[in-house]
């Protein structure tokens, strides 16, 4: 029985019950380890989850020349005679066989193996698609509607409401590997412990770092060739103390970005579309913008710009008193081209 990511929550309350084991695998570590532990809570109850004599974690590495192990432990109740759970790390196709005779084993104990990839050759993955009381979930990068729900449920579970501009900033931003995202949300959950709402402010508060705030806006004006803007910008970050060397790093890290929507764009991908499939993807705010640099360089443009970005970041870490001064003007002189 295949479980979507989109539909597990609903499966977990209506239908979990009713199979003998369950496969989690994928690339996405983060949100295999969330889906194994809600169907941990879900089996055992949140006040025995880690009961040791309940739960049951088994490596797969043990298992690959003991199958019988497994079986012995899914025959075994615990010492109070309730049901137990066993969790088995690092799975794979060696556990084949011991799931197909799981359908001669009379029990109440729950299995849950949790895999890497298992491609569609894979024994264990066909036999749970195919067996009705088996479940397979697959864990790959998340969709924005998956994040979306998720950060929702998160706030909600903290008793706060968050505002929209917030949450679109947090599903461009937050990683789409579960465990990183939910580190973030934690931490903006501890910036806004005394507050009912999340903002926008408050996550950018959270997830946007100094120097980031003070270097996009240079890269932003290279690119719209605003050499008025660029000038005091500059000069702004001559007075921060921000690194010469970063500041090239960022301005040709955003015309890399630039560059790879532009090769899209000559594949034949509308110019909108294009700034959803960068990771991270545009910010809402700055969409506008990016556009209208898309529309003022060509791809050669951007390469020689990246070259002429390198090679002076390359000068500005050489220690020379003329390298900062050199740097400056290659950033004027591409906001010129």
């Amino acid at each position: 029985m295949i479980v979507r990511p989109s539909a597990f929550d609903s499966w977990l309350r209506e239908h979990a019950a009713t199979v003998r084991a369950v496969i989690i695998y994928g690339s996405n570590h983060g949100l295999i380890q969330h889906y194994a532990r809600a169907l941990q809570r879900h089996y055992l109850g949140a006040e025995h989850a880690d009961d040791a004599f309940r739960f049951v974690p088994m490596d797969g590495a043990t298992l690959k020349n003991a199958a019988h192990q497994l079986l012995d432990e899914v025959r075994s109740p615990a010492l109070d005679g309730t049901s137990r759970l066993i969790w088995i790390k690092n799975g794979g196709d060696f556990l084949t066989k011991p799931l197909e005779q799981l359908a001669d084993i009379a029990t109440d104990n729950a299995l849950i193996i949790t895999c890497e990839r298992l491609d569609k050759r894979s024994s264990l993955r066909r036999l749970a698609e195919r067996t009705s009381d088996l479940a397979i979930v697959a864990c790959y990068d998340e969709q924005p509607s998956s994040l979306t729900a998720y950060i929702d449920t998160v706030v909600r579970e903290h008793g706060k409401t968050i505002d929209a501009q917030a949450r679109s900033f947090l599903v461009r931003s937050l990683n789409s590997e579960r465990l990183d995202a939910r580190n973030q949300l934690d931490k903006i959950l501890l910036y806004s412990a005394f507050d009912e709402s999340i903002t926008l402010a408050m996550c950018e508060a959270c997830l946007t770092s100094h120097d980031a705030v003070a270097m996009n806006p240079i890269a932003f004006a290279v690119a719209l060739k605003d050499r008025a803007t660029l000038g005091v910008l500059l000069d702004k970050a001559q007075e921060q103390g921000l690194a010469m060397p970063s500041i090239l790093r960022s301005v040709a890290y955003h015309f890399m970005r630039l560059y790879q929507c532009l090769a899209w764009m000559q594949d034949g991908v509308p110019l909108a579309q294009t700034l959803y499939r960068l990771k991270p993807p545009v910010f809402f705010r700055d969409e506008d913008a990016f556009k209208k640099q898309l529309t003022l360089w060509s791809v050669e443009g951007v390469h020689r710009a990246i070259a002429l970005l390198t090679e002076s970041e390359i000068v500005s870490k050489s220690g020379e008193t003329t390298s900062p001064l050199q740097a400056h003007r290659h950033l004027m002189s591409l906001a010129t081209r």
